[in-house]
């Protein structure tokens, strides 16, 4: 059981937060915090500087997008590593490293990959592609930098919520400074792309699902 080691649990505001929490209201563990963050490296650094969260031993959980055909929707990932390209253009790498990422790993026997944040929300096949070129990275998010650089042990687990292949409508213009998602200006964003928008509503919907499950499994005995 978990519940020892785990200091907080981090994720993202809105669907993925909900489904963490239902995850883990079902496993029946109590006293674990479930904490919402923003999205985006932004967004997230400043939070971070605004709040106090002593913990030392962080868990992060959440969706991302492969840029590797390896890996496809659905599928869970434990990240090794993560990368992240700052102004300069140079690429940097931190690794996940602690007893907790070892204990998950042996909980879950499951894909061990390399991540990467971003700045954007990665949305076409073809932008995917060259991320992957670049870093040799499997999938992406918008987080796991900023919370690797904060905290000395974290673990991150991230199902897949779009393919390699799959183009995804911009949203990018929907996500404030805040780094939260405007309803409005995300429902425009959408009806603009409907059928690459229902595409994205389905994969979204079956990944959410999974990662309820996950959460589940990772605190059940």
């Amino acid at each position: 059981m978990f519940k020892p080691t785990i200091e907080g649990i981090l994720v993202a505001r809105g669907a993925e937060y909900a489904a963490v929490c239902r995850g883990l209201k079902k496993s029946g563990v109590k006293g674990v915090e479930v904490i919402p963050i923003p999205m985006g490296v932004a967004a997230l650094s400043r939070y971070l500087q605004e709040v106090e969260l002593s913990s030392k031993s962080m868990l992060l959980l959440g969706l991302s997008g492969s840029i590797n055909p390896e890996y496809g929707l659905g599928n869970i990932v434990i990240y090794e590593e993560c990368y992240y390209q700052d102004k300069s253009g140079e690429l940097l790498k931190k690794d996940c490293k602690g007893n907790l990422k070892t204990m998950i790993e042996a909980k879950l026997s499951t894909s061990v990959v390399k991540g990467l944040t971003c700045d954007r929300l990665i949305n076409t096949a073809v932008a995917k592609a060259q991320n992957r070129r670049l870093t040799g990275a499997d999938v992406v998010d918008m987080e796991s930098w900023v919370i690797i650089e904060n905290f000395p042990s974290v673990a991150i687990v991230r199902v897949i919520s779009d393919n390699y292949e799959q183009s995804l409508p911009d949203l990018n213009s929907t996500l404030d400074n805040q780094g939260n998602l405007n309803p409005f200006s995300l429902a425009l964003k959408m009806s603009q792309q409907p059928l690459a928008s229902l595409e994205l509503i389905r994969s979204s919907l079956k990944a959410l699902g999974v990662l309820e499950k996950i959460t589940t499994e990772l605190f059940l005995e």
